[in-house]
Protein backbone atom coordinates (compact mmCIF):
# COMPACT_ATOMS: atom_id res chain seq x y z
CA UNK A 1 0.00 0.00 0.00
CA UNK A 2 1.78 3.16 -1.05
CA UNK A 3 0.66 6.20 1.37
CA UNK A 4 0.67 9.50 0.04
CA UNK A 5 1.82 12.26 2.00
CA UNK A 6 0.19 15.80 1.33
CA UNK A 7 2.10 19.01 2.73
CA UNK A 8 -0.78 21.58 3.67
CA UNK A 9 1.00 24.95 3.18
CA UNK A 10 -2.64 27.17 4.49
CA UNK A 11 -1.90 30.58 5.30
CA UNK A 12 2.37 30.39 5.99
CA UNK A 13 3.40 31.55 2.53
CA UNK A 14 3.12 34.89 3.59
CA UNK A 15 2.15 36.11 0.01
CA UNK A 16 5.39 35.98 -1.13
CA UNK A 17 5.94 33.54 -4.50
CA UNK A 18 9.62 32.79 -3.69
CA UNK A 19 8.59 31.21 -0.14
CA UNK A 20 5.52 29.34 -2.45
CA UNK A 21 8.56 28.10 -4.33
CA UNK A 22 10.70 27.03 -1.36
CA UNK A 23 7.50 24.65 0.36
CA UNK A 24 6.89 22.92 -2.88
CA UNK A 25 10.51 22.33 -3.42
CA UNK A 26 11.17 21.31 0.37
CA UNK A 27 7.88 19.25 0.24
CA UNK A 28 9.49 17.26 -2.85
CA UNK A 29 12.73 17.05 -0.97
CA UNK A 30 11.33 15.41 1.88
CA UNK A 31 9.19 12.78 -0.10
CA UNK A 32 6.00 14.07 -0.58
CA UNK A 33 3.33 13.08 -3.12
CA UNK A 34 1.98 16.69 -3.28
CA UNK A 35 1.72 20.16 -1.63
CA UNK A 36 -1.28 21.82 -0.86
CA UNK A 37 -2.29 25.58 -1.01
CA UNK A 38 -5.87 27.34 0.18
CA UNK A 39 -8.02 29.59 -1.80
CA UNK A 40 -10.14 32.12 -0.36
CA UNK A 41 -11.45 35.18 0.08
CA UNK A 42 -11.76 36.57 3.68
CA UNK A 43 -14.64 38.77 3.04
CA UNK A 44 -16.57 35.98 1.00
CA UNK A 45 -15.84 33.69 4.53
CA UNK A 46 -17.42 36.02 7.05
CA UNK A 47 -20.24 38.16 7.01
CA UNK A 48 -19.93 41.82 7.12
CA UNK A 49 -20.82 42.39 10.43
CA UNK A 50 -18.40 39.92 11.72
CA UNK A 51 -15.60 41.97 9.92
CA UNK A 52 -16.82 45.52 11.09
CA UNK A 53 -16.84 43.94 14.51
CA UNK A 54 -12.86 42.31 14.87
CA UNK A 55 -11.03 43.56 12.80
CA UNK A 56 -8.46 40.47 13.72
CA UNK A 57 -10.34 38.62 11.08
CA UNK A 58 -9.80 41.82 8.30
CA UNK A 59 -6.24 41.60 8.67
CA UNK A 60 -6.24 38.03 7.49
CA UNK A 61 -6.69 39.02 3.74
CA UNK A 62 -3.02 39.26 4.07
CA UNK A 63 -3.06 35.40 4.58
CA UNK A 64 -5.12 35.50 1.43
CA UNK A 65 -3.06 33.38 -1.94
CA UNK A 66 -2.94 35.53 -4.71
CA UNK A 67 -5.21 33.74 -7.87
CA UNK A 68 -2.33 35.38 -10.28
CA UNK A 69 0.10 32.51 -8.67
CA UNK A 70 -1.60 29.71 -9.26
CA UNK A 71 -0.30 28.73 -13.03
CA UNK A 72 3.59 29.58 -11.40
CA UNK A 73 2.60 27.06 -8.43
CA UNK A 74 1.61 24.08 -10.83
CA UNK A 75 4.37 24.84 -13.36
CA UNK A 76 6.75 24.30 -10.08
CA UNK A 77 5.17 21.44 -8.65
CA UNK A 78 5.86 19.64 -12.35
CA UNK A 79 9.15 20.85 -12.08
CA UNK A 80 9.21 19.23 -8.89
CA UNK A 81 7.57 16.15 -9.70
CA UNK A 82 5.01 16.73 -7.05
CA UNK A 83 1.65 17.01 -7.58
CA UNK A 84 -0.79 20.55 -7.02
CA UNK A 85 -3.98 20.61 -4.98
CA UNK A 86 -5.75 23.63 -3.52
CA UNK A 87 -9.00 24.07 -1.21
CA UNK A 88 -11.57 25.95 -2.97
CA UNK A 89 -13.73 28.07 -0.20
CA UNK A 90 -15.82 29.87 -2.56
CA UNK A 91 -17.20 28.80 -5.72
CA UNK A 92 -16.03 30.60 -8.53
CA UNK A 93 -12.66 28.82 -7.07
CA UNK A 94 -13.15 25.64 -8.35
CA UNK A 95 -13.14 27.50 -12.00
CA UNK A 96 -10.16 28.89 -11.36
CA UNK A 97 -8.42 25.82 -10.14
CA UNK A 98 -9.38 23.88 -12.42
CA UNK A 99 -6.78 24.26 -15.04
CA UNK A 100 -3.82 24.09 -12.64
CA UNK A 101 -4.73 21.41 -10.06
CA UNK A 102 -4.28 17.86 -9.57
CA UNK A 103 -6.93 17.03 -7.20
CA UNK A 104 -9.44 18.87 -5.11
CA UNK A 105 -9.38 19.47 -1.10
CA UNK A 106 -12.32 20.19 0.19
CA UNK A 107 -11.73 21.63 3.96
CA UNK A 108 -14.17 20.08 6.83
CA UNK A 109 -16.07 23.64 7.01
CA UNK A 110 -17.20 23.56 3.51
CA UNK A 111 -18.12 19.21 4.09
CA UNK A 112 -21.90 20.92 3.86
CA UNK A 113 -21.66 22.99 1.14
CA UNK A 114 -23.12 20.58 -2.07
CA UNK A 115 -22.97 22.93 -4.60
CA UNK A 116 -19.45 23.43 -3.79
CA UNK A 117 -19.06 19.71 -3.81
CA UNK A 118 -20.89 19.21 -6.89
CA UNK A 119 -18.72 21.84 -8.52
CA UNK A 120 -15.17 20.35 -7.70
CA UNK A 121 -16.99 17.08 -8.80
CA UNK A 122 -18.12 17.66 -12.21
CA UNK A 123 -14.56 18.67 -12.98
CA UNK A 124 -14.26 14.92 -13.24
CA UNK A 125 -10.33 15.65 -11.34
CA UNK A 126 -10.10 13.73 -7.88
CA UNK A 127 -11.53 15.06 -4.58
CA UNK A 128 -10.37 14.60 -1.16
CA UNK A 129 -12.80 15.63 1.73
CA UNK A 130 -11.88 16.52 5.35
CA UNK A 131 -14.37 15.52 8.20
CA UNK A 132 -13.79 17.43 11.31
CA UNK A 133 -16.87 17.79 13.62
CA UNK A 134 -19.41 16.29 10.54
CA UNK A 135 -21.62 13.43 12.05
CA UNK A 136 -21.18 10.08 10.09
CA UNK A 137 -24.65 10.63 7.91
CA UNK A 138 -23.23 14.07 6.73
CA UNK A 139 -20.28 12.42 5.60
CA UNK A 140 -21.87 9.71 3.62
CA UNK A 141 -24.32 12.49 2.31
CA UNK A 142 -20.76 14.27 1.00
CA UNK A 143 -19.25 11.25 -0.42
CA UNK A 144 -22.18 10.31 -2.01
CA UNK A 145 -22.98 13.48 -3.95
CA UNK A 146 -19.46 13.71 -5.11
CA UNK A 147 -19.66 10.06 -6.51
CA UNK A 148 -22.80 10.47 -7.73
CA UNK A 149 -21.68 13.57 -10.01
CA UNK A 150 -19.38 12.16 -11.41
CA UNK A 151 -16.08 11.89 -9.05
CA UNK A 152 -14.26 7.89 -9.42
CA UNK A 153 -11.26 9.18 -7.40
CA UNK A 154 -12.62 9.60 -3.61
CA UNK A 155 -10.47 9.70 -0.70
CA UNK A 156 -11.87 10.50 2.74
CA UNK A 157 -9.79 12.08 5.27
CA UNK A 158 -10.26 11.68 9.47
CA UNK A 159 -9.83 15.08 11.08
CA UNK A 160 -9.66 16.37 14.22
CA UNK A 161 -10.88 19.94 14.08
CA UNK A 162 -8.33 21.29 17.05
CA UNK A 163 -5.73 22.95 16.37
CA UNK A 164 -3.35 21.38 17.66
CA UNK A 165 -4.82 17.99 18.46
CA UNK A 166 -4.47 16.07 21.20
CA UNK A 167 -3.36 12.14 20.42
CA UNK A 168 -6.22 10.92 22.96
CA UNK A 169 -8.95 12.30 21.05
CA UNK A 170 -7.69 11.57 17.71
CA UNK A 171 -9.94 8.50 17.76
CA UNK A 172 -8.34 6.43 14.50
CA UNK A 173 -10.61 3.74 15.09
CA UNK A 174 -12.63 6.34 12.91
CA UNK A 175 -10.80 5.31 9.61
CA UNK A 176 -12.72 2.09 9.60
CA UNK A 177 -15.91 3.66 10.36
CA UNK A 178 -15.26 6.05 7.17
CA UNK A 179 -14.19 2.54 5.24
CA UNK A 180 -17.18 1.21 6.04
CA UNK A 181 -19.63 3.69 5.61
CA UNK A 182 -18.51 5.32 2.50
CA UNK A 183 -16.68 2.27 0.68
CA UNK A 184 -13.58 4.46 -0.57
CA UNK A 185 -10.14 4.82 0.01
CA UNK A 186 -9.49 6.59 3.87
CA UNK A 187 -6.60 8.99 5.46
CA UNK A 188 -5.92 10.97 7.91
CA UNK A 189 -5.52 15.21 8.37
CA UNK A 190 -3.26 15.58 11.49
CA UNK A 191 -3.29 18.13 13.91
CA UNK A 192 -1.05 16.24 16.67
CA UNK A 193 2.57 17.19 14.89
CA UNK A 194 2.99 13.55 16.91
CA UNK A 195 5.12 11.01 14.98
CA UNK A 196 2.96 8.09 16.45
CA UNK A 197 -0.20 8.89 15.68
CA UNK A 198 0.89 9.16 11.95
CA UNK A 199 2.30 6.14 12.31
CA UNK A 200 -0.37 4.30 14.49
CA UNK A 201 -3.06 5.45 11.65
CA UNK A 202 -0.97 3.84 8.29
CA UNK A 203 0.04 0.49 10.55
CA UNK A 204 -2.80 -0.63 11.75
CA UNK A 205 -5.60 1.66 10.33
CA UNK A 206 -4.87 1.53 6.72
CA UNK A 207 -4.84 5.27 5.98
CA UNK A 208 -3.51 5.58 2.14
CA UNK A 209 -3.26 9.21 2.56
CA UNK A 210 -1.42 12.02 5.73
CA UNK A 211 -2.46 15.59 5.08
CA UNK A 212 -0.44 17.57 7.42
CA UNK A 213 0.87 21.32 7.92
CA UNK A 214 3.85 22.31 7.28
CA UNK A 215 5.99 25.29 7.86
CA UNK A 216 9.42 26.16 6.83
CA UNK A 217 11.58 28.09 9.88
CA UNK A 218 8.75 28.70 12.66
CA UNK A 219 7.75 32.12 10.96
CA UNK A 220 4.75 30.82 9.44
CA UNK A 221 0.81 32.73 10.17
CA UNK A 222 -0.07 29.45 11.90
CA UNK A 223 3.06 27.97 13.24
CA UNK A 224 2.49 29.42 16.84
CA UNK A 225 -0.66 27.75 16.84
CA UNK A 226 1.20 24.46 17.65
CA UNK A 227 -0.02 22.16 14.91
CA UNK A 228 2.53 22.75 12.00
CA UNK A 229 5.50 20.33 11.32
CA UNK A 230 9.02 21.63 10.46
CA UNK A 231 10.47 19.59 7.41
CA UNK A 232 12.92 18.44 9.75
CA UNK A 233 10.45 16.74 12.05
CA UNK A 234 8.43 15.15 9.18
CA UNK A 235 10.75 13.62 7.00
CA UNK A 236 12.04 10.58 9.55
CA UNK A 237 8.21 10.14 9.35
CA UNK A 238 7.55 9.72 5.88
CA UNK A 239 10.74 7.98 4.69
CA UNK A 240 11.53 4.42 6.23
CA UNK A 241 8.98 2.55 6.45
CA UNK A 242 7.66 0.09 4.14
CA UNK A 243 5.97 -0.86 1.23
CA UNK A 244 3.80 -3.45 1.17
CA UNK A 245 1.61 -4.99 -1.84
CA UNK A 246 -1.80 -7.06 -0.88
CA UNK A 247 -3.05 -9.21 -4.03
CA UNK A 248 -6.36 -11.04 -3.54
CA UNK A 249 -7.19 -14.08 -6.33
CA UNK A 250 -10.60 -15.45 -6.34
CA UNK A 251 -11.87 -18.76 -8.28
CA UNK A 252 -14.62 -20.89 -8.42
CA UNK A 253 -14.26 -24.53 -7.14
CA UNK A 254 -17.17 -26.81 -7.03
CA UNK A 255 -19.19 -29.05 -9.28
CA UNK A 256 -17.06 -28.78 -12.43
CA UNK A 257 -20.50 -30.42 -14.22
CA UNK A 258 -22.67 -27.27 -13.73
CA UNK A 259 -24.05 -25.77 -17.16
CA UNK A 260 -21.77 -23.01 -18.69
CA UNK A 261 -24.60 -20.39 -18.27
CA UNK A 262 -24.37 -20.98 -14.37
CA UNK A 263 -20.55 -20.78 -14.11
CA UNK A 264 -20.23 -17.68 -16.20
CA UNK A 265 -22.84 -15.88 -13.55
CA UNK A 266 -20.14 -17.19 -10.92
CA UNK A 267 -17.24 -16.33 -12.70
CA UNK A 268 -18.50 -12.41 -13.13
CA UNK A 269 -19.37 -12.67 -9.15
CA UNK A 270 -15.44 -14.14 -8.43
CA UNK A 271 -14.41 -11.32 -10.20
CA UNK A 272 -16.40 -8.71 -8.74
CA UNK A 273 -16.01 -9.93 -5.16
CA UNK A 274 -12.16 -10.21 -5.56
CA UNK A 275 -12.57 -5.86 -6.78
CA UNK A 276 -14.88 -5.40 -3.22
CA UNK A 277 -12.36 -7.12 -1.41
CA UNK A 278 -9.18 -5.51 -2.80
CA UNK A 279 -11.14 -2.35 -1.58
CA UNK A 280 -11.82 -3.37 2.35
CA UNK A 281 -8.88 -5.68 3.19
CA UNK A 282 -6.08 -3.31 4.84
CA UNK A 283 -3.50 -5.60 6.41
CA UNK A 284 -1.51 -3.64 8.75
CA UNK A 285 2.47 -3.93 8.18
CA UNK A 286 4.03 -5.63 11.28
CA UNK A 287 5.69 -2.60 13.44
CA UNK A 288 8.76 -4.70 14.42
CA UNK A 289 10.41 -4.75 11.41
CA UNK A 290 13.59 -3.51 10.31
CA UNK A 291 13.57 0.50 8.23
CA UNK A 292 16.17 -1.16 5.48
CA UNK A 293 17.07 -3.59 3.80
CA UNK A 294 15.05 -6.82 2.36
CA UNK A 295 12.87 -8.63 5.08
CA UNK A 296 13.26 -12.67 4.81
CA UNK A 297 10.09 -14.36 4.37
CA UNK A 298 8.19 -11.67 3.79
CA UNK A 299 5.19 -13.42 1.72
CA UNK A 300 2.16 -13.70 3.37
CA UNK A 301 -0.83 -15.82 2.54
CA UNK A 302 -4.11 -17.04 3.65
CA UNK A 303 -6.74 -19.48 1.23
CA UNK A 304 -10.55 -19.51 2.52
CA UNK A 305 -13.62 -20.77 0.91
CA UNK A 306 -16.68 -18.88 0.04
CA UNK A 307 -20.04 -20.39 -0.26
CA UNK A 308 -23.78 -19.11 -0.82
CA UNK A 309 -26.76 -18.93 -3.05
CA UNK A 310 -28.01 -16.15 -5.61
CA UNK A 311 -25.39 -14.23 -5.06
CA UNK A 312 -25.45 -13.62 -1.26
CA UNK A 313 -22.61 -15.04 0.94
CA UNK A 314 -23.98 -17.21 3.97
CA UNK A 315 -20.81 -19.26 4.63
CA UNK A 316 -16.91 -18.51 4.81
CA UNK A 317 -13.89 -21.11 6.01
CA UNK A 318 -10.37 -20.99 6.84
CA UNK A 319 -8.39 -23.22 4.81
CA UNK A 320 -5.28 -22.02 5.49
CA UNK A 321 -3.52 -18.74 6.97
CA UNK A 322 0.33 -17.86 7.77
CA UNK A 323 0.79 -17.75 11.54
CA UNK A 324 1.35 -14.56 11.74
CA UNK A 325 -0.90 -12.77 14.04
CA UNK A 326 -1.89 -9.42 12.15
CA UNK A 327 -2.16 -11.08 9.16
CA UNK A 328 -4.52 -13.58 10.31
CA UNK A 329 -6.28 -11.33 12.28
CA UNK A 330 -6.41 -8.81 9.38
CA UNK A 331 -7.90 -12.04 6.83
CA UNK A 332 -10.35 -13.06 9.40
CA UNK A 333 -11.96 -9.49 9.91
CA UNK A 334 -12.46 -9.36 6.24
CA UNK A 335 -14.67 -13.20 6.39
CA UNK A 336 -16.50 -11.79 9.41
CA UNK A 337 -17.84 -9.36 6.76
CA UNK A 338 -18.87 -11.37 3.91
CA UNK A 339 -22.02 -13.19 5.53
CA UNK A 340 -25.05 -11.78 4.35
CA UNK A 341 -23.11 -9.71 1.59
CA UNK A 342 -25.46 -9.63 -1.62
CA UNK A 343 -23.25 -8.72 -4.94
CA UNK A 344 -24.53 -7.33 -7.63
CA UNK A 345 -24.11 -9.81 -11.32
CA UNK A 346 -25.44 -9.57 -14.41
CA UNK A 347 -23.41 -11.43 -17.56
CA UNK A 348 -26.81 -10.77 -19.78
CA UNK A 349 -30.24 -9.20 -19.35
CA UNK A 350 -31.66 -12.62 -18.83
CA UNK A 351 -29.66 -13.63 -15.82
CA UNK A 352 -31.13 -10.60 -14.12
CA UNK A 353 -34.53 -12.63 -14.19
CA UNK A 354 -32.52 -16.26 -13.18
CA UNK A 355 -30.93 -15.85 -9.69
CA UNK A 356 -27.76 -18.10 -9.72
CA UNK A 357 -27.95 -20.95 -7.46
CA UNK A 358 -25.24 -22.41 -5.05
CA UNK A 359 -21.81 -21.08 -5.33
CA UNK A 360 -18.52 -21.90 -3.55
CA UNK A 361 -15.57 -19.22 -4.25
CA UNK A 362 -11.53 -20.02 -3.26
CA UNK A 363 -10.16 -16.92 -2.46
CA UNK A 364 -6.58 -16.29 -1.66
CA UNK A 365 -4.94 -13.33 0.28
CA UNK A 366 -1.62 -12.58 -0.38
CA UNK A 367 0.52 -9.72 1.77
CA UNK A 368 4.14 -9.05 0.70
CA UNK A 369 6.55 -6.55 2.66
CA UNK A 370 9.22 -5.21 0.74
CA UNK A 371 11.79 -2.16 1.81
CA UNK A 372 14.42 -2.43 -0.07
CA UNK A 373 13.37 0.70 -1.75
CA UNK A 374 10.41 2.40 -0.92
CA UNK A 375 8.62 4.23 2.29
CA UNK A 376 5.75 5.37 3.07
CA UNK A 377 6.11 8.78 0.52
CA UNK A 378 6.23 8.84 -3.08
CA UNK A 379 8.99 6.80 -5.14
CA UNK A 380 12.18 8.43 -5.61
Amino acid sequence: MAVRFVAEVSSNHHQDLDRCFAFIDRSAAIGCAAVKFQLFKIRELFAPAALEQNEALLRREQWELPVSFLPHLAARCQQQGIQFSCTPFYLKAVQELEPYVDFYKVASYELLWDDLLISCARTQKPVVLSTGMATLEEVTHAARIVRDTGCQDLTVLHCVSGYPAAPSECNLSSLETLREGCRCAVGWSDHTVNPAVVLRAVHRWGASMVEFHLDLDQQGEEYQAGHCWLPEEIAPVIVPVPEESRTISVEVVGDQNEVDASRLIRSQLAMIMQTWLLQWWFPPVAESIPTSGYLPGNRRRGVALVSGRGGTVSHTQIVQVDNEEKFSQSVHHVLQKLPGECFQYCESPASKKVPPGPFTLRVQFELVKDIRHVGLGRSK
